[in-house]
């Protein structure tokens, strides 16, 4: 559990540093950051893509790839997860803030949820911590610290809340590692890798504002990787 509590700890502690410089950010400098995440997001996607072409297990199924996102995306749209999570969490922020601009801090909390939950990364940092090896979440927690720096200066502390889903996320993967690791076969992986990869391109592309995509309503995609344990 100590990955998953450096983690946590890091997105909160860097989550507040980015509160506080906030003030001495004007709109333009906001606007520069949030392209540069943006940016950064979609190459760190088009990087995991391309790893998952020349991996030991193989490159990734093309085919399931779309239909992961092509029937996750029909699912997610008809169960209105985006919706219903933009709801809940800004219920939450009003019970905290009646000032603060809901809407926006709901969609830093979607952004940041998806940012620091999907992803091969986090996976395999919470097996890989169930043995004593913290190296994956330790590196994951500096990425997604320097990431909600980034993310406050326009959403602000909405995107901190993501801290909640990703213990619980972590501490769920870490609890069954042993169990399901055995499990998991390398072209699991390198399927989780190129789904996580195209969702950081999405991201990417809501952050840097090139186009609005729904992509907590693709989340079901994920699952696909599942369907690489059989073929």
């Amino acid at each position: 559990m100590l990955g998953v509590i450096v983690n946590v700890a890091v997105i909160v502690v860097c989550g507040l540093v980015g509160l506080f410089f906030n003030k001495f950010f004007n709109e333009h400098v906001k606007e520069v950051l949030m392209q540069a995440l943006g940016i950064s997001a979609i190459a760190f996607g088009v990087s995991d893509i391309a790893g998952a072409t020349v991996g030991t297990a193989g490159k990734f199924n093309s085919l399931l790839l779309v239909l992961s996102f092509v029937i996750g995306g029909f699912i997610g749209s008809k169960l209105k997860i985006e919706y219903h999570i933009k709801k809940a969490s800004g219920y939450f922020i009003r019970k905290f803030s009646k000032n603060d601009d809901v809407n926006l801090m709901a969609e830093g909390f979607v952004n940041g949820t998806i940012i620091f939950c999907v992803g091969a990364l986090l996976i395999m940092g919470c097996i890989d911590a169930a043995s004593g090896n913290y190296t994956k979440l330790f590196l994951k927690a500096a990425l997604d610290g320097a990431t909600v720096i980034v993310l406050v200066a326009k959403y602000g502390w909405g995107a901190i809340l993501a801290v909640i889903p990703v213990f619980i996320v972590q501490t769920v993967f870490v609890l069954l590692a042993e169990l399901i690791s055995p499990y998991l076969t390398p072209a699991f992986y390198t399927q989780l890798a190129a789904i996580g990869g195209a969702f950081m391109i999405l991201i990417g592309l809501n952050v840097a504002e090139i186009k609005e995509i729904h992509t907590a309503d693709m989340m079901p995609a994920i699952l696909g990787a599942l369907v690489a344990l059989w073929i």
